[in-house]
């Protein structure tokens, strides 16, 4: 089955190009479209960025430390990542989950909660240490870890499917990364990278999922986020790795 979604950005609506979401049905999705149009990508459906943890770093040694939690929904003591004053720390995922929203089968609606929820935000907290660690040039000094999607939507379609389809997934979020407006603009994109401007992070780690990785890494190249850029595994993969085998690589920077 193929389908047009709306995705809200910026107070604006945009529709994306047509989407292959096979196996799903019209059955399935009918009592979440709007004039045909998949409708789950509105403004009130976004997960925001959270800030999650202060790190502190001292030679060899790293602390996570949550922060006060005041976003009530999320699984773990979260803050908005505008709460961050920095410096900072950006873990990049790609998009939400089911797991990052509280969803009413019977009244068909959707309340986000926070990034990294359920699984995925258990790996980080445990985690996430291990990574840093590998950081060679990480300085010694007090940072907040952010965590951000650049698609803050619900890509998987997961309240649709048993499990994970990553070519749904995959289908979905670059129908929804590649949204041009009518000056042929990317504005899911430029809106990702007002959020990194915003942060300043003095240390990026790209761990979005394979496939999609490249996507995230060349555009913090293009718009000039080189330095102390990183690529590591999605979360969901760390536990499957002994702490000594985890890994994360350095980006070059472009020529």
């Amino acid at each position: 089955m193929k389908i047009k979604a709306r995705v809200d950005c910026n107070d604006e609506k945009y529709v994306t190009d047509e989407i292959d979401i096979s196996p799903l049905t019209p059955e399935q999705i009918n009592n979440y479209c709007t004039d045909e149009y998949l409708d789950i990508f509105q403004h009130k459906h976004r997960v925001p960025d959270v800030w999650r943890y202060i790190v502190e770093v001292s030679n060899i040694d790293i602390n996570i430390i949550p922060v006060d939690k005041t976003i009530p929904l999320s699984d773990f003591n979260d803050r908005p990542a505008a709460d961050a004053a920095g410096p900072n720390i950006l873990l990049i995922l790609e998009s939400p989950h089911k797991s990052e929203y509280k969803h009413d089968k019977k009244n068909f609606t959707l309340k986000p909660k926070a990034p990294a929820q359920g699984y995925t935000g258990r790996n980080i907290e445990s985690f996430i240490s291990d990574i840093l660690k590998k950081i060679s040039d990480l300085s010694n000094g007090s940072y907040n870890l952010i965590i951000s999607n650049p698609v803050p939507y619900l890509c998987s379609l997961g309240i649709f499917t048993d499990k994970l389809n990553t070519k749904v997934r995959d289908n979905v979020w670059n129908a929804v990364w590649n949204i041009t407006n009518e000056k042929g603009e990317y504005v899911i994109r430029e809106e990702f990278i007002a959020r990194c401007k915003h942060y300043r992070p003095e240390y990026i780690i790209n761990c979005c999922t394979a496939n999609l990785k490249m996507n995230i890494t060349d555009c913090l190249l293009t718009h000039g986020f080189s330095n102390n850029l990183y690529t590591a595994y999605h979360p969901s993969a760390w536990k499957y790795q002994s702490r000594e085998q985890l890994n994360i690589l350095k980006v070059k920077e472009i020529d």
